[in-house]
């Protein structure tokens, strides 16, 4: 279906109408349909000069715009704005022919309006068409549940790049959506499903998609039942490939909540390493983030390694006290495990996604110190996306951590570009990872546990990258850098000033043989084409 509009031909002001001829335009066949479309479904209108010289052609023109149903060219075959009666004649006729097309519409109209010219003066201006649809009423074509009133169609476009069990989220609002379909009234949160259907909408392909709504800070439920809409688009799916829902929603009846398994779990009142934190497990990896510090402290995998292994002790260095990510400012302990600078708050919490953000007061010793520093943590069930919202000064973003729960014979850091390195060979990439080829990734390979943690630069520079080991306390670690420059000294070795920088890191299962990696890695962080249409009504 879709939103009603009008077209309107409509009238020019002409500063020179003649008198000697006079225009009428009438529907002579006001009620089209898209059947028989071309005979008795055609709509006509009937152009006459009721007065004036008939030894002459007259052209008359007419606009196409405006309030409208059907559009020109869409709904009825092209009317390119002009008609000429032949000399000899009083009238002309002109076919409204409409397009047969397998979108369930309401009635749509059509005006006519006659512009002005200095050639004709015009009695009546305006005449109206009406045009019919041939389509089953949307109830037949794939209505989920007719317990269901209102819906809106998705459209997902994954891109490049092919996906696996891919969440994806896309801003909406039920209010519009609602008055778009002729209702009214308030959102009722339980009414919300996701269901998959086939290319044209039609068929359901799938009625049980795993998704959660986090409503806006300014929601109302009547008048702005806005929020962020986020499900999986399951399964395998190529690339360039497009998948289709819809969304079901409602404001009258009882409705039972939909339950499925969660892939993230949230606890806001644990601990790790002596300092209070939000553990949030999930299918791939289990994460604590110290809450006053907005640092990850652990990450464990499904077989309880750890790829950080922080620990407190004084004087651990890169055996403990150094490790953590993203530790994003030195000194002063930017979102780093073991300081107290930060308060950390849950934003949303849900089955699919755990949003956190944390503000961190900075002291660089630096002039201008202390500096405000404000990420957001995105926490899904196969990866965590970092948005760095306010940042203060300058910074970096760091693995400094134990690849598959300690550094050894088993590890290897690949880039982007495909160049492998032992764990423990340093290198500095002064235009940054991937060597011009827009990606600006890497990820730890530990072939003794079959995981690779990967970490990503959503939005690619060209600053300085950089890795070595470090082993300065009876225990190694990696330091890895997103925008770290180790040519120089402190306070010159961050180069990153941006807002609104992207981050996203993970672990993943496999032996990390590139081209799989890479696929996954892709398919992982790179931008999908979420489109939400019109609000439909059951009929």
């Amino acid at each position: 279906m879709k939103r009603q509009s009008v077209v309107q031909i409509e009238s020019l002001e002409s500063r020179q109408l003649l008198a000697a001829t006079l225009l009428t335009v009438v529907a002579t066949q006001p009620d089209a349909s898209e059947s028989n479309r071309t005979t008795t479904g055609k709509g006509v209108l009937i152009f006459s000069r009721i007065k004036g010289d008939t030894s002459v052609p007259l052209t008359i023109k007419y606009a196409i715009n405006g309030l409208s149903t059907a559009q020109n060219s869409v709904d009825f075959e092209t009317l390119n704005g002009r008609v000429t009666i032949p000399a000899g004649k009083r009238s002309v006729s002109l076919g409204l022919v409409p397009i047969n097309d397998s979108i369930d519409e309401p009635i749509e109209n059509v005006q006519i309006s006659i512009k002005d010219l200095p050639t004709y003066s015009v009695k009546t201006r305006h005449a109206y068409l009406r045009i019919k649809d041939n389509d089953p009423p949307v109830s037949t074509q794939g209505w989920w549940n007719t317990s269901y009133r209102f819906r809106a169609p998705i459209t997902v476009d994954v891109g490049s790049f092919a996906r696996a069990d891919h969440p994806v989220e896309q801003s909406i609002n039920f209010t519009p959506l609602l008055s778009e379909a002729g209702g009214s009234g308030a959102l009722i949160d339980d009414s919300i499903r996701v269901i998959e259907t086939s290319a044209d909408g039609k068929q359901v392909l799938d009625a049980n998609v795993a998704f959660q709504f986090d409503k806006a800070s300014n929601f109302n439920a009547t008048s702005n039942a806005a929020g962020k809409l986020v499900f999986i688009v399951k399964g395998s799916t190529s690339a360039s490939t497009t998948r289709k829902y819809h969304v079901y929603f409602d404001t009258a009846g009882t409705f039972t909540p939909f339950s499925f398994s969660s892939q993230v779990i949230t606890d806001s009142n644990s601990s790790d390493e002596g300092q209070s934190a939000i553990k949030i497990t999930t299918d791939s990896a289990t994460y604590w983030l110290q809450k006053e510090n907005g640092g990850f402290s652990s990450i464990e995998d499904a077989d309880g390694n750890d790829w950080l292994g922080f620990n407190p002790s004084s004087g651990s260095q890169s055996a403990g006290e150094y490790r953590g990510t993203p530790n994003m400012v030195f000194p002063g302990g930017g979102l780093h495990p073991g300081f107290d600078n930060a308060t950390t708050a849950i934003i949303d919490s849900g089955p699919l996604k755990t949003t956190i953000e944390t503000t961190a007061s900075i002291d660089k010793q630096i002039p201008g110190s202390p500096f405000t520093y404000k990420v957001r943590y995105e926490i899904y069930g196969t990866f965590v996306r970092t948005t760095v919202v306010e940042a203060g000064s300058s910074y970096w973003f760091l693995y400094e951590g134990t690849p598959g729960g300690s550094i050894d014979g088993n590890d290897t850091v690949v880039r982007s570009d495909g160049q492998v390195t032992d764990i423990n060979t340093a290198w500095n990439d002064s235009d940054g990872l991937g060597s011009g080829n827009g990606e600006e990734w890497l990820y730890f390979r530990d072939s003794g546990v079959n995981r690779f943690m990967y970490y990503v630069h959503n939005t690619p520079d060209n600053l300085y990258d950089m890795y070595r080991a470090q082993n300065d306390g009876g225990g190694a670690m990696t330091v890895f850098g997103f925008g770290r420059d180790d040519t120089q000294q402190d306070p010159n070795r961050h180069k990153m000033t941006s807002q609104n920088n992207v981050f996203t890191f993970g672990i993943a299962g496999g032996g990390g043989d590139f081209n799989a990696a890479s696929a996954a890695i892709n398919g992982t962080y790179r931008d999908v084409t979420v489109t939400i249409g019109g609000g439909q009504q059951l009929t």
